[in-house]
This record gives C-alpha cells, sequence and structure tokens, in this order.
C-alpha cells in the first residue's frame, strides 16, 4: 500500500491511515507505521483515540504507514498487523497490546479500563531508562519515581525535580517511547514488579515507539520525526560569558580587553538581568549602559558577539520583598540599580491585554508578576518579537530565553490546548517562536538561542543551558548526568556552566570545573563583578593558566566539533555522547556518566569528587592515549590513574585521525579550517573528514559545503595517507591548506615521500612522534608513504 502523508494539521482518524485493534466493533488501539522500526499508537480502552493539538507541531510531516490490515484469530482473542518486521498484537480479553519485532515481543502496554491515563508496560529484569527529560540526579534508572513537571529548579533542588522534564525515554533493550502528553505525569520504575508506569492527570495514551535496537538508529528514526538540529554559527564553538550580575558599559568593554591583554580566548558576552530597564520592556538601562551602541560597536571590533537574557513574562507589578531578599542572598543585581525600583512595563502589558495577546495575565516569578504572551497565536508572537528587533538592529546577535517553566496550568491558548497541558508544553513554543522569529529576522544568517526550558522536539531550536548551579564538584557530576540524558534524546547544542552560577569557587575547582565544562557543545562562564575568583585569571596564576590551556585546546578542536555538528545535523546523534551510545555492545558502558564521548575519537573523564586527587576510569575496547602526554591505555580495562591539577583527563582512540585547528582569540566569520593539524596514533588504520561551510548562512543546507577526507592505511613495512580531492564547494572556499600531521607512538621512519613536492618531515625519537608538514592544493589528490626503517 501506498505511504499517506501526514502533513501538519491534519487529524489521523482516517479509517484509511489507521489500523484499529481489538475485539469486533471495540477497538483498544489505534495505529500506523512509520518506517520498519517506528509505529505511532493511541491506546483506550473505550476508543477514545483523541491527539493533542500540540502533536502536530512537535512531530514532522511524516509518511504513514498503514501495514497489514487488522487480522482477529479464530476465537476471537488476538487482533494483530504488522508491516515489515514490526508487528502489533492485542490480547483482547487482558486488554494486553504486545509490540514484537522479528516475532520477539520487546514491550507489553497493559490497557486500563478503569485506569485510562495510566501508561504501563512491562520491564525486563536489569532493563535500565535513560532520559525523561533534563535530569541531574540520575543517568541510567532501574527503580524510583520522577514528576514530570516542568520546575524553577535551583542547584538544592535538583536531586528531585528539573527545569524540563517530558514523557520521552530510551531504555537499554533497544527502544525508545516518546508519548504526545503535556499534561503533569508521575512515573514509576517499580523494579520487584517489572513494571515502568507513567500516570497523567489528563490527555490521552498517544504515543510513538521506536525499535532499534541500536541507540544510533533509535535517535537517527526519533530526530528524524522530531526534528535535528540545524548548524549553529562557527563562533558559537567558542567561549562565552556572562557576568552574573550584569556588569556595566566599562565594566564589559574592560572584561573583553583583559581576554585579548591575557590571551584567554572569547567569542560572545550574554548579558543578565538588568541591562533592560524593566522586565521586560526590551530597552537598555541607561543608568549600566550609557551609549549601548557604542559599547556593541566596540565588541564587534574585538571579535565578541552580544547575548541578551530575557523571560517570556510583562510584569505589571515588582514584587519588592522577593527582590530585596534575593538580591541580599545572591547579589543578583550591579551596583546602580534601585533596591526598590519597579522595574515593570506596564504600559506594554496594557498594550498585550487589550489585544489579548496573553496565555494568562498574572504569572509570578523571581523579577515580578506579569502576563505571559501565548506563543501559540502567531500575532501574539509578532508583536512580542517587533519588540526586540531594534535590540537586533543595533547589534545583538541572540536571545538567552529563561525562565518558561512558571505558566499556570489555568492558561489558555490559541489552539485549544487543555488548561493544565499548556503548562509544560509552554517552553516548546516559547523556544520556537524566539528561534524561527530571529532566523527570520537574519534572513540566509544563521539563528541561534540558548534556553533553559524544553519539551520534546526543541532540539531542533538550539541550544540550551542546563540551569544554574555552584561550583562544587557534585554538580560536575550532576551536570554530566543531565548532560548525557539530554544527548540521548537528540539534544546536540548544551551547555554546562564553568563554575556555575554563582558562588566563590576554590583553586582545586576552579581548575577541575573548568576541565569538565569547557568541552561541553556550548562553553559559558560565570563572572562577578564582586568576585575576582570567579574570572578566568582568578584565585592565582595556576588557575589562570589552567583555564588558558583547556580554551585553547577547545578552539584547537574546533575542525573537530564542527564535524560532529555536521554529522548531528544529517543524523541527529550528539555531539557529546555518553559511552553506551559509542560502545553498546559493551555492557560495561550502561551505567557510565562520569566520563562522556567527544564524538567518537575523544574520551573526557573529569574528576568529580573532591576526596580523592584520583579517579577510576573505564577504558572499552581499543588503545586509549593521554592526550597531553601519550601515556597509552588498553581497554577493555578499568584502571586508577592520578591526573595532574592541571590537566583534565582526556584520551585519543587510536585508530581515529583528530582533526584540530589553531590557537586564537576569537572565531572571525570569515574564519577558514585553512592550516589544519591531523593527530593520529596506533593503529595506523582509520579515517576521518573535515567538514568545510562559510560559517555563518544557511546555504549549507542547499549543499554548499565541502568535505575533506583523510584515511590511513598500515601495511607490515609502511602506512599510507591518503587526501582525495575536496569534494562540494562553497563561498570564499580556500584553494590551499596548510597540513600538519602528526603521528604518535610510531617507529622511526626509513623514507617519507609524497605527491607534494614541499613536504617536510621531523622525527623524534623521544616522543617518538613523526611531524610531517605540506601544503596541498584542494582540488588535487595527496599521498604519502611511511616506509619503516630495514630491521
Amino acid at each position: 500500500m501506498a505511504a499517506i502523508r501526514l502533513e501538519r494539521g491534519i487529524l489521523m482518524t482516517g479509517m484509511e491511515s489507521c489500523i484499529f485493534l481489538g475485539a469486533i466493533n471495540r477497538p483498544f488501539a489505534r495505529a500506523y507505521f512509520i518506517n520498519e522500526g517506528t509505529v505511532r499508537l493511541c491506546t483506550d480502552a473505550k476508543g477514545d483515540f483523541r491527539e493533542a493539538p500540540f502533536a502536530r507541531d512537535v512531530l514532522l510531516p511524516h509518511d504513514m504507514q498503514p501495514g497489514t490490515p487488522a487480522s482477529i484469530d479464530e476465537n476471537g482473542s488476538i487482533s494483530s498487523t504488522s508491516h515489515n518486521r514490526l508487528s502489533l498484537s492485542l490480547e483482547t480479553a487482558g486488554n494486553i497490546l504486545a509490540i514484537n519485532h522479528d516475532g520477539t515481543t520487546i514491550i507489553q502496554q497493559h490497557i486500563h479500563e478503569k485506569d485510562p491515563l495510566l501508561f504501563d508496560i512491562t520491564a525486563k529484569p536489569g532493563e535500565g531508562f535513560y532520559g525523561f527529560g533534563e535530569w541531574f540526579n540520575a543517568f541510567r534508572r532501574t527503580d524510583g519515581s520522577l514528576s514530570l513537571y516542568n520546575h524553577e529548579a535551583p542547584a538544592f533542588t535538583q536531586h528531585k525535580r528539573t527545569y524540563s522534564a517530558f514523557p520521552c525515554f530510551l531504555s537499554d533493550r533497544g527502544y525508545m517511547i516518546l508519548i504526545l502528553n503535556a499534561h503533569r505525569g508521575m512515573t514509576r520504575i517499580n523494579k520487584p514488579r517489572g513494571r515502568l508506569t507513567i500516570r497523567f492527570s489528563g490527555g490521552s495514551l498517544d504515543y510513538v515507539f521506536i525499535y532499534g535496537p541500536s541507540f544510533r538508529m533509535i535517535l537517527e528514526r526519533y530526530t528524524s520525526l522530531t526534528g535535528r538540529p540545524p548548524l549553529v554559527p562557527l563562533w558559537a564553538f567558542g567561549l562565552w560569558n556572562t557576568a552574573y550580575p550584569v556588569e556595566n558599559q566599562e565594566q564589559t568593554l574592560a572584561r573583553i580587553e583583559q581576554h585579548r591583554v591575557k590571551n584567554i580566548p572569547l567569542d560572545a558576552v550574554i548579558f543578565d538581568y538588568h541591562w533592560e530597564q524593566g522586565f521586560h520592556t526590551f530597552t537598555w538601562r541607561k543608568k549600566l549602559f550609557p551609549d549601548h551602541k557604542a559599547m556593541l560597536a566596540r565588541m564587534k571590533t574585538h571579535g565578541v558577539r552580544a547575548g541578551l537574557i530575557y523571560t517570556p513574562y510583562i510584569n505589571k507589578k515588582a514584587l519588592s520583598l522577593y527582590k530585596l531578599l534575593v538580591r541580599l542572598y545572591v547579589k543578583n543585581a550591579p551596583r546602580g540599580v534601585p533596591f526598590l525600583s519597579s522595574d515593570n512595563a506596564h504600559e506594554l502589558y496594557i498594550e498585550a491585554d487589550k489585544k489579548e495577546y496573553f496565555a494568562h495575565k498574572n504569572v509570578t516569578w523571581w523579577l515580578g508578576r506579569g502576563g505571559a504572551p501565548d506563543f501559540t497565536d502567531p500575532d501574539a508572537v509578532n508583536w512580542w518579537f517587533d519588540l526586540q528587533k531594534p535590540l537586533l538592529d543595533d547589534g545583538v546577535y541572540f536571545f538567552k530565553n529563561d525562565g518558561g517553566e512558571y505558566l499556570p496550568e489555568t492558561a489558555v491558548s490559541s489552539t485549544g490546548l487543555v488548561k493544565s497541558e499548556f503548562h509544560n508544553i509552554y517552553s516548546f513554543y516559547y523556544t520556537r517562536a524566539v528561534f524561527e522569529k530571529s532566523q527570520e529576522y537574519h534572513r540566509g544568517d544563521r539563528a541561534l538561542v540558548f534556553s533553559r526550558t524544553n519539551w520534546a522536539g526543541t532540539q531542533r531550536f538550539p541550544g540550551i543551558f542546563l540551569g544554574d548551579q555552584t561550583p562544587e564538584f557534585k554538580h560536575i557530576a550532576a551536570t554530566m548526568r543531565c548532560g548525557l540524558n539530554m544527548s540521548l534524546l537528540g539534544y546536540a547544542y548544551w551547555g554546562a556552566d564553568v563554575l556555575g552560577l554563582y558562588r566563590k569557587p576554590s583553586a582545586l575547582l576552579h581548575k577541575r570545573y573548568t576541565q569538565w565544562a569547557i568541552f561541553s557543545p556550548l562553553a559559558r562562564y560565570f563572572s562577578s563583578p564582586f568576585d575576582e575568583d570567579r574570572n578566568p585569571w582568578g584565585i592565582d596564576e595556576s588557575c589562570e593558566e589552567n583555564f588558558r590551556r583547556h580554551a585553547d585546546l577547545r578552539y584547537r578542536l574546533l575542525p573537530y566539533y564542527y564535524r560532529l555538528a555536521h554529522e548531528a545535523s544529517i543524523t541527529g546523534i550528539p555531539i557529546l555522547r555518553p559511552l553506551c551510545l559509542e560502545f553498546q555492545e559493551d555492557r560495561e558502558t550502561l551505567s557510565i556518566a562520569d566520563q562522556v564521548m567527544i564524538g567518537d575519537s575523544l574520551m573526557l573523564c573529569p574528576l568529580v569528587s573532591d576526596t580523592s586527587n584520583t579517579r577510576e576510569i573505564y577504558f572499552p575496547k581499543g588503545q586509549w592515549y593521554d592526550i597531553w602526554d601519550g601515556t597509552c591505555h588498553s581497554g577493555p580495562s578499568r584502571e586508577i590513574i592520578s591526573p595532574p591539577g592541571d590537566r583534565a583527563p582526556l584520551f585519543v582512540l587510536g585508530g581515529k585521525p583528530v582533526i584540530m585547528g589553531p590557537v586564537m582569540p576569537f572565531i572571525a566569520d570569515d574564519h577558514r579550517f585553512s592550516d589544519i593539524e591531523i593527530r593520529m596514533y596506533p593503529p595506523f588504520n582509520g579515517a576521518s573528514f573535515l567538514y568545510e561551510d562559510d560559517g555563518r548562512t544557511r546555504e549549507y543546507e542547499k549543499g554548499r559545503y565541502a568535505l575533506q577526507h583523510i584515511v590511513f592505511r598500515q601495511k607490515e613495512d609502511e602506512i599510507g595517507i591518503l587526501i582525495p580531492p575536496v569534494e562540494g564547494s562553497f563561498d570564499n572556499q580556500p584553494a590551499h591548506r596548510n597540513v600538519t600531521l602528526e603521528l604518535y607512538m610510531i617507529t622511526e621512519p626509513g623514507e617519507v615521500s609524497s605527491t607534494v613536492d614541499n613536504m617536510q618531515h621531523v622525527y623524534d625519537r623521544n616522543t617518538r612522534t613523526l611531524s610531517i608538514s605540506l601544503n596541498i592544493a584542494l582540488q588535487n589528490k595527496t599521498e604519502i608513504i611511511i616506509m619503516q626503517k630495514n630491521k
């Protein structure tokens, strides 16, 4: 049967599109297949198969594959259908729906007639679950409960709640489930009974089941349905800063100057609350920023882009006492801001109220009480974003859209969302509005947001930050768990802030927190005008040097990160990954959340405890080389290591070329990968590629990009390196490239030859490193042959 295209806005109630399973004239399940591993189902013992209005926005248009006609066995007890290797069977007597792959039952769902909003599936002994949103308190779960409700979640509450909770989870048995229900939910994993349940307060049990069994296949299928992250501007892979509280115009420019003087790179500054006159008037606070246009122009000459923080709320009233207490406790406002300032946007509030643009008129948040725009209403979105256009005209590039978790459950939407479901899904529409309107404003250039609260599907509106922490070792571990949960839900761009939001760090934490968070897909550090120790150059020279060393390495890895970003945009595979995504067949990796893979070649293993300068590391199969000194560790194995205090434990997998670039103070809009270094450790068999485009526009979506492959092949007495002609093109693409090849732990060669005349090479007997440098024409094939010495 031909596939039926499901377009946005069409309800799936047509008999020609769906299969209904159950007893004759009494269906218990509606289903359609999407591909050989994906099926969408809605179950209800009374046949009430409702679709939430937001489902058509979260899911992208996709093909509907109805599958075989539903059949009922001769006893009338089992109803079944199938599509390729996936099949469904419903036992009508017990109301048990089985999802099978190649005849093996993957899950069984118990459909409850008296409890229709209880999602109830079997869990096998030892089965672990990941995801459920942006959770800090666990990575792989085998038991316990968690609330699916978005909260403000300061650091001291992150053991029990989070900013972004949604019913999407991955099982280590090789399947994923996304439930299209945004009502408040309670998840329970009952290990003794072997059940996973989610009880919702409303809505329906409309869900997507995806089978892999490989995690990679699951993510590819999931993100093909909910969206993949587009590329962000190349400069976004540089270092960002936010001062908390915001620094004034003079302080901001002085900070940027310090970065340049101290040779610590910087690419963006996000201005925190109190940059504006009121919340939210979208106008600069003149007392702090007397000439913001001049400041933005000066930032641009230093290669630093500007971002602004806001929430969605238009204040009608300040919470004076609350503001005073918060200011005294966390010092969240700078000098020059009155303690009892009104900070409202009364005129804008009245205008939006008259136009009926609010989803709720009386939202209480930490800086006031006001109205929340209805981001499902296009007119409200246009009105709201038009207020921000002058900021962009003046030179601001992007917005940090904070605080999307305060919407009361009595809010209303233009799309008919049930009141109690709008709270959780509000963040989806909020983030979509900021991203899509920014994209529209920038025309052909790339958009970027930095959101705090999310729901399934917002991975296609990059990026996110992992909320607020303090400089403690437990928060290094917590943000690692959180980031890896989000990676397994398709989020390629997230950031764990260096040093957390506030509080004074120790010298040890200054170093160790930097060694973790600076390698986040998006890297930002929080400083404070009230605490010099929170600067990259804070506390002492050893902290400054540690920060500079790891920031420089971050920038040197730019070509590598950018290749991973390209892969995320076409496959959904994230940049930072849990070990189980790369080594799923190794069950030792399934629970590891204090080590991360940066792509397929690098493994980062931060110290997450202040009780010891040593830690245990699990090395999966292969040869792993310390990036700093080349020490080799063979896997699979567990080893206790004692990393130097000024070195992140970072290891390169042998046989995986790592492409690097130069150190630089910032990433220019016209930056090209004209100078690269390719590092390779034994075995000298492997391949990689350099991805390159203009770094700024969306022309890559039209195929305007280039790939440069690098292939290593080792025979008994020689190593061959092949760099084929570049594939593809884009505007202002370089014609030549300076290439340095660094081959580590290699026997001294007898002869090195190349098809390029300008090649030079040198061998270091002390480090056993062969360095080869050459300039290549990108349209030509380059070959290098390394012959071993005769024995």
